[in-house]
């Protein structure tokens, strides 16, 4: 699955992001995503959040299914304007995960 594979890239920016994003959705159909075992803590400054969680994902591509379960997900969101926005990110699977 080269077309979605995890890659070691950063990316710095909203469009850097979106534009990963957009590249990796034009390839694949049929996306469900979801969290489980969160955590999500707010500052006492009620503007910094940070959240903690496992995520699995399910896709089509190039008609075959495929799937990545218990991805580590950590996101710092910061209140903007008043809403909340992600403005970190990190996603990660342990090598024997990687290789199932």
């Amino acid at each position: 699955r080269p077309e979605f594979a995890l890659s070691q890239k950063r990316y710095v920016g909203w469009e850097a992001w979106k534009e990963r994003l957009q590249n990796s959705f034009d390839l694949i159909n049929d996306v469900n995503v979801t969290f489980r075992d969160y955590s999500i803590k707010v500052h006492r400054s009620g503007t910094i959040a940070w959240l903690s969680s496992l995520e699995d994902a399910t896709w089509i591509s190039q008609d075959q299914p495929d799937e990545v379960k218990g991805m580590r997900v950590t996101w710092v969101l910061e209140k903007i304007e008043g809403k909340w926005v992600i403005v970190q990110g990190h996603w990660s699977v342990s090598e024997e995960e990687e290789t199932e």
